[in-house]
């Protein structure tokens, strides 16, 4: 268990329990309970913005809270296989946007409006298949709802997945190649745009690891096919309505020495 105050001279006091209760329920099985509340201050850029031509600050802003509940196990399944799964539930209040004043040619102004809640799980496993080769999967999924519409909250996407596997082929040497797939982004309410596309990239990387005392490299490419990516811009997308573009395939070279 523990507890956080935090007070602020212009935006007031906040007080934030955590628990959690780790339950041994069998000799390879680990259960936890989690129980929390914490808190996001305003930004400066959120309390006293004046020059904006878009959006202007509102000192009157109180910090955004959350409150979450989480369980998750740990079996090991064998000696060589690890499972894990966390299941959880948030509800997040005063949430801080950009809301449009009525009056014709006036800015949008930050302010606590709405509340959001949602649920989700996170699946991985980790598959030591022998003494070189170690294979990893994840998946998540999730939904967040916006209360006052009951609508998609939007933005983070319902399902995305990731695989990866390390190969020791050689003495001092590592290879290694993941999968990353983000699917099912929904615009928020009042967004017109086209929804955000789905994409899946693959990254391999090859690397030494000669120890302590010597110099190790590593050479990596990611996004390997190339694939286009774009992270969500915000509502209703007036000032970046193509989104986020991401890096296409780029190449890496790093030198590293372990003293």
């Amino acid at each position: 268990a523990g507890l956080r105050r935090d007070r602020y001279t212009d935006v007031g006091s906040t007080t934030n329990p955590r628990f959690a209760l780790v339950w041994d329920a069998a000799y390879d099985l680990t259960v936890k309970a989690l129980y929390g509340t914490a808190f996001r201050a305003p930004a400066f850029v959120e309390l006293y913005s004046s020059n904006n031509p878009i959006n202007s600050g509102n000192p009157g802003l109180r910090p955004e809270r959350i409150r979450s509940k989480e369980v998750a196990l740990s079996w090991q399944a064998r000696k060589d296989l690890q499972v894990n799964l966390n299941v959880f539930h948030f509800r997040i209040t005063d949430l801080i946007q950009a809301v449009n004043r009525s009056a014709p040619g006036a800015v949008s102004t930050y302010q606590n409006v709405g509340n959001r809640k949602g649920k989700g799980f996170e699946l991985e496993t980790v598959w030591d298949a022998s003494r070189s080769l170690r294979l990893t999967a994840h998946y998540a999924r999730q939904r967040s709802i916006d209360e006052a519409a009951y609508t998609d909250s939007g933005y983070a996407p319902h399902n995305s997945a990731y695989g990866r596997a390390d190969w020791r082929f050689a003495a001092g040497w590592l290879a290694s190649a993941q999968l990353n797939w983000v699917a099912d982004r929904n615009r928020p309410a009042g967004d017109k745009r086209p929804e955000v596309p789905d994409y899946t990239t693959v990254d391999f990387t090859l690397r030494t690891d000669k120890g302590k005392d010597a110099w190790d490299f590593a050479g990596s490419i990611r996004n390997l096919f190339n694939a286009r990516i774009v992270e969500p811009s915000l509502a209703p997308g007036v000032a970046l309505p193509n989104d986020l573009p991401q890096a296409r395939r780029s190449f890496y070279l790093q030198a590293s020495h372990k003293l």
